[in-house]
């Protein structure tokens, strides 16, 4: 955050907005570490509810349509999954579930849960045909560009390579996944467990493809005070 702090002042930056998403919502002492923050860099950040995170993205995803069918928006995080289901441009459901990458790889993640999970999304798009996913998230982008080129689409992922994908990264260890697909780390670690949540949400909606638009909760927040900025007739130099 100091970093940031840095940053944000060679930039000349004249707002900002700070927001922590699962874990600190999870967490027994997230005052005490938002407060600890502020002291230490005098940043503010906001806590926002499941609610709030998966309006943002389905914001920033609300100008990605451009015609009547059917969408399901899914941001994969570390903690939580934002799950946003679209028809003929009308919100039908919006709701944040706690399965993300992180509570996979630690266990922490019931099979009650899935199954709830499994059996909602069911229940909400059975008498609708021919859903798409539009991804959102840095596991789902990747994914998209360690595709092949003859086992993908334009900005389009097929479930089917999905599985391809999965079942070839599963395989490798993780320094061989780092090696392999020039990958960090923190992401080596979260690639597969992101994949098998993506994975599961298409089986339960009989998905077959995964639009990748490449943007996700970051975005949302700048579309939002972007937006404001503009309302009160600010302007940007």
């Amino acid at each position: 955050m100091k970093a940031y702090k840095q940053l944000m002042k060679v930039f000349q930056v004249i707002d900002y907005k700070a927001c922590a998403t699962s874990a600190m919502r999870d967490a027994k002492n997230s005052k005490q570490v938002l407060k600890h923050i502020t002291e230490k860099t005098g940043l503010k950040l906001i806590i926002i509810s499941g609610d709030e995170e998966s309006q943002i993205i389905y914001d920033i995803h609300l100008s990605q349509i451009q015609d009547s069918n059917n969408y399901l928006y899914v941001d994969v995080g570390g903690g939580s999954t934002e799950i946003t289901f679209i028809s003929k441009g009308l919100r039908i459901m919006s709701h944040s579930y706690n399965i993300g990458t992180v509570r996979l790889l630690n266990d922490a993640v019931k099979t009650d849960e899935i199954n709830h999970i499994k059996e909602e999304l069911k229940r909400v798009t059975d008498d609708y045909k021919d859903i798409t996913i539009i991804g959102s998230g840095g596991n789902i982008n990747k994914l998209y560009r360690i595709a092949s080129k003859r086992d993908k689409l334009v900005d389009t992922l097929p479930v089917q390579t999905l599985v391809k994908l999965h079942d070839r990264l599963s395989k490798l260890s993780l320094e061989e996944r780092m090696d392999v697909f020039n990958m960090k780390p923190d992401r080596a670690d979260v690639i597969v467990p992101a994949a098998e949540i993506f994975m599961m949400i298409a089986q339960s909606v009989g998905a077959k493809y995964i639009k990748v638009p490449n943007v996700g909760l970051a975005d949302g927040l700048i579309n939002d005070m972007a937006q404001k900025f503009m309302n009160n007739n600010h302007t940007f130099e």
